[in-house]
């Protein structure tokens, strides 16, 4: 398991460091903002002991040459109350054509702190989220961020729409299990228009329990753990 061991600033820059819970840029290759990461700081006594020494995370020795920062989100996620860092990539435009990740692929990585200081690299998702034009029209603009990701409840929500294929919302949610040790796929919900503004289908599934609601009838199924690196934006289309 990749490890970078660990001032408080998660990302590294060249030009200084920046702190979680403001916006931030990069200097790898390209900028790092931090969007939607305002983080209220936790009551002192449910916090862990942090560290006294934390090197920022160096996405360019952990990530590939492939993917370039759009975005890093923290929060807590995993069974500790130390930070953990999500940092949003997108494939570079100057590579060539890779049918696997075309232009405008996006991939989500999870770095954890641990208490010894150390950031590990617990996920590289790169199926996990469309591509830009691979949404449809929703947004052609290959700079854009055009998903939601939220932490909150120890819980990784990333949403996004796309009329590829008709009007379809997605929401996928990803947690740390115990058990696994990894992060999965906790549950996933998908809701597909009529074209007139209304909902023609809704499915949810909570994959830890084993329930699975269509259209308002439920159904069980047995509980399974889906590593989030297997979890493709394809099967949801």
């Amino acid at each position: 398991m990749d490890q970078v061991r660990g001032p408080v600033v998660p990302v590294r820059d060249d030009a200084g460091p920046h702190r979680i819970r403001q916006p931030a840029r990069v200097g790898w290759s390209g900028l790092l903002l931090a969007l939607g990461c305002w983080l209220a700081p936790l009551p002192a006594a449910a916090q862990t002991p942090r560290p006294e020494s934390i090197e920022p995370i160096d996405p360019g020795r952990w990530i590939s040459d492939l993917w370039d920062p759009v975005a890093s989100y923290g929060g807590l996620l995993t069974d500790d109350n130390l930070e953990d860092v999500v940092i949003l990539v997108h494939r570079r435009e100057a590579f060539g054509d890779d049918p696997l990740h075309p232009s405008g692929s996006r991939a989500l990585a999870i770095f954890s702190l641990t208490d010894a200081g150390v950031y590990r690299r617990e996920v590289l998702a790169e199926d996990l989220l469309p591509c830009v034009q691979c949404m449809g029209t929703i947004n052609r603009n290959p700079d854009a961020v055009p998903f939601e990701i939220d932490i909150a409840d120890r819980e990784l929500t990333v949403s996004w729409i796309s009329n590829a294929d008709g009007l379809v919302y997605v929401r996928l949610t990803l947690a740390w299990d115990a058990r696994e040790q990894a992060f999965g796929l906790a549950a996933d919900e998908v809701v597909r228009g009529d074209g007139q503004r209304g909902i023609a289908w809704r499915r949810l599934r909570d994959y830890r329990g084993g329930r699975a609601v269509t259209d308002g009838t439920a159904s069980d199924f047995t509980p399974r753990f889906i590593p989030a690196e297997q979890v493709k934006a394809a099967d949801y289309r």
